[in-house]
């Protein structure tokens, strides 16, 4: 069973069965919510949110479907981790493929740079104003692909592109 809520009625006495530990959503200051921890709780009422709770069979039986679906269409996985925004959940969902993930934030961009993955799509318009902060990231190593979705967004980050030594791959939405 996956809990879409925690707040939701079926999910209030759920009790530990083969469960992903759960974390905390990335970019605040709190600890992990540890494995014992989880399995102390009485219900999923008292749990400390928000954090990630996913049930690891049906998590790994819907990622199995989607790498088949991938494989047999000869395609890579480039999964959007804006939902799950686990650093663990990505390197499964990218298993087998070349590890390119897609992000909507550049807080998860710096995210997932810090824990290796180097290869991210950044899903949304890219503005001159931040350019900067992803900039930061490029230079540990990171590529970074981004996307624009007019001529005109192109124009108004060429004058700061010049500043690079490597060139930013751009995407054009259509």
């Amino acid at each position: 069973m996956i809990c879409p809520s925690i707040m939701a009625p079926e999910c209030a006495n759920v009790k530990y069965e083969k469960w992903i530990q759960p974390t905390y959503m990335p970019y605040t200051d709190l600890n992990l919510v540890s494995i014992q921890d989880f399995m102390m709780a009485l219900s999923i009422n008292e749990l400390v949110t928000p954090c990630l709770i996913l049930n690891q069979t049906t998590l790994d039986r819907n990622l199995g479907r989607v790498h088949a679906i991938a494989d047999k269409a000869g395609v890579h996985l480039r999964p959007h981790c804006k939902t799950a925004k686990s650093a663990e959940i990505a390197r499964r969902a990218t298993a087998g493929f070349d590890g390119g993930i897609t992000v909507a934030t550049l807080n998860e961009a710096e995210y997932f740079a810090q824990r290796g993955f180097t290869d991210i799509t950044y899903a949304v318009s890219i503005v001159p104003s931040k350019l900067k902060r992803l900039q930061v990231i490029r230079d540990r190593g990171v590529t970074i692909t981004v996307i624009c979705d007019h001529l005109d967004a192109i124009k108004a980050i060429i004058p700061q592109l010049s500043l690079s030594s490597r060139p930013l791959p751009i995407l054009i939405e259509i």
